[in-house]
């Protein structure tokens, strides 16, 4: 995963903390799904800075889907001065989710294991903008 931050007069936030949590293959949540044993090394949750070009990245999984919910990712930004945005990133149209908040995962077969499968890695990208307060 990749993106920007921005703010609403389009110049890069610096230093935006960029907090993301998401499910893992089976769907459970990490440090929440009763009965399940958590591999610490693995929580699938990070909380990261964007760069002074706005930019972050991480890699992770494809999340599962569970009962009620598309596959998708949790995003938590903030930055000094701008409104701290909660938001969702799914993978896949579903009803009731709004476009901007889709992205398609782009294949990329050379690559090493990952979420392409069979050696491939998938990629997406997902800007945000943050209203200035």
């Amino acid at each position: 995963m990749t993106g920007r931050v921005l703010g609403n007069d389009c110049k890069p936030l610096a230093g935006a903390l960029v907090e993301v949590w998401h499910a893992d293959a089976n769907g459970d949540y990490s440090e929440f799904t009763r009965g399940k044993k958590d591999d610490p090394a693995c929580l699938l949750r990070a909380s990261l800075k964007t760069d002074t070009e706005g930019r972050y990245h991480f890699s992770t999984i494809v999340p599962a889907q569970y009962p009620g919910r598309p596959r998708h990712i949790h995003y938590r930004v903030s930055h000094a001065g701008h409104a701290t945005l909660v938001t969702q990133l799914y993978f896949g149209r579903e009803r009731g989710v709004p476009d901007e908040l889709i992205v398609a995962l782009k294949r990329d077969d050379k690559g090493a294991g990952g979420a392409g499968g069979a050696g491939g890695v998938a990629r997406a990208a997902f800007d945000i903008t943050l209203r200035s307060v």
